[in-house]
């Protein structure tokens, strides 16, 4: 027997030696007997069960008593042969056969009271481990074993002699319990087929690192897909994916019902991290941007107005490039009930103006940038396409103001219709030399002199919107 899955059956196994050494005992404890007395007394040390047939003539209650220093006698919990309920009992009134625990007890006793007529008590210790079939000794329950030879038999009766609750076949070396079925089996079966043991199941255990690991397998179409459970060298738990081709080809963990939650709580019991399976979101976290050790990407939108209009004067936002261009015009649009200043780009020249900007100093690294120009045609039903050029310089404390500018990047943007604000968007804005803390400057221009813009209209320039996007 290498096996034990159930505390009653690795107490058989303990108890296997006393059956040899110990043997069963019988003694009366009462006959006839009248009025109130202790009565006899029989000896359990080495024995761990005890069956009593207890006959009652007229009125009495015997109870039952147990010593492990033969001065102080306590209440012994025994059950009724025949009780299915196994309710536990410490003395009767009426006729009754019982079996009771008297393991790592001495002497066993069964003392009479409120007799007005007669008692008789005849107890049976026995070295078995008390069974669900009746208590030790011949018939009454525990452990039977089956001598060398001898073929066990295939089905039990409840309340008979082959009810005992487990049988020892010394052939095969096997427990065998009665089971709700009436019939005899094997433990190594009821482990198969009922308590369903992890490889019945499809899993398999053979470790805890990682050369060794604890797997759990699907069946069916997914039989090949599973993860592995282990303890890293380093002491970290790991849940490791394993699919048909290997190790790591699914990171994916899933759970079937809609309002699962998960969550973290620490040492004091405290939630950290909460997620809602409902809802699909995580409700509670906190991190610490500012520690050495959490890295996030986060992007960062700086919006800018290009101009403004003041009691019908307009000032923009956009200095002069200082490279010979022509500045776009600030400008004063009262479209209704909005007042919308703007900046007006020439569809016929090359209007330039530029704008500097800290980035983020909260960035540990700058990954990359967008700009987008929002804008609208002045002129009734425009056509065409507008070309808008995006280049940048950035300057560190430290270095000397000027700086030359990256090769700018031209956005070819098709029209809408008149006063239809529209977005020109340059999605990886080229940024070399830039890093986190630095002045950026952004040269915007509209090149109305390039083939590529087709519409000589004005372009109404509202506002640049920068995206920053970075890890902190």
């Amino acid at each position: 027997m290498q096996r034990v899955l159930v505390g009653l059956l690795l107490l058989a196994v303990i108890a296997g030696p006393a059956v040899a050494q110990t043997r069963s005992q019988t003694k009366a404890l009462h006959v006839a007997q009248t009025g109130n007395v202790n009565g006899e007394s029989i000896s359990v040390d080495g024995h761990s069960s005890l069956s009593a047939q207890v006959t009652i003539t007229g009125s009495a209650t015997v109870s039952f008593q147990g010593t492990q220093d033969q001065t102080t006698w306590v209440p012994v919990a025994c059950i009724e042969v025949g009780d299915t309920g196994y309710t536990s009992i410490t003395s009767v009134t009426a006729t009754k056969t019982v079996r009771c625990n008297v393991a790592g007890l001495v002497s066993f006793r069964a003392p009479t009271s409120g007799n007005s007529g007669s008692v008789d008590v005849t107890a049976t210790a026995s070295p078995a481990v008390m069974g669900s079939g009746g208590g030790g000794g011949g018939g009454g329950g525990g452990v039977t074993t089956i001598p060398s030879g001898t073929v066990p038999p295939e089905t039990c009766t409840p309340g008979s002699l082959t009810a005992n609750g487990l049988w020892v076949n010394t052939d095969t070396e096997e427990l065998l319990v009665c089971t709700a079925t009436d019939v005899l089996t094997s433990v190594k079966d009821i482990e198969a087929d009922t308590l369903e043991s992890v490889t019945a199941r499809g899993n398999t255990s053979t470790g805890n690192d990682e050369t060794n690991p604890f797997e759990i397998f699907g069946t069916g179409v997914n039989s090949g897909i599973g993860h592995q459970l282990f303890v890293s060298s380093s002491g970290d738990f790991v849940i490791r994916c394993l699919a048909a081709a290997g190790p790591n080809k699914c990171h994916k963990l899933s759970q079937v019902d809609d309002t699962f939650t998960a969550g973290y709580k620490d040492k004091d019991g405290t939630e950290r991290f909460i997620f809602d399976g409902t809802t699909g979101a995580i409700t509670k976290m906190t991190v610490d941007f500012t520690s050495a050790n959490v890295a996030a990407t986060r992007k960062i939108v700086v919006p800018i107005k290009l101009a403004s209009c003041q009691n019908g004067t307009a000032s923009g936002a956009l200095d002069r490039p200082g490279n010979g261009v022509t500045v776009p015009t600030p400008t004063c649009l009262d479209a209704g009930s909005v007042e919308a200043p703007h900046l007006a780009f020439s569809g016929t020249a090359v209007n330039s103006g530029s704008f500097t900007v800290p980035i983020p100093p909260q960035f540990t690294s700058l990954t990359s940038m967008n700009a987008t120009v929002r804008y609208a045609m002045a002129s009734a039903s425009p056509s065409g396409n507008v070309q808008w050029d995006m280049s940048t310089v950035c300057r560190a404390v430290g270095e000397t103001i000027d700086g030359t500018f990256n090769t700018a990047q031209n956005v070819v943007d098709a029209v809408a219709a008149q006063n239809v604000k529209n977005d020109a968007t340059q999605t990886g804005l080229t940024i070399t030399g830039c890093a986190p803390n630095e002045d950026l400057t952004f040269l915007l221009s509209r090149n109305g002199a390039s083939g590529s813009d087709t519409n000589d209209d004005v372009a109404m320039a509202f506002f640049l919107i920068f995206e920053f996007i970075g890890v902190e």
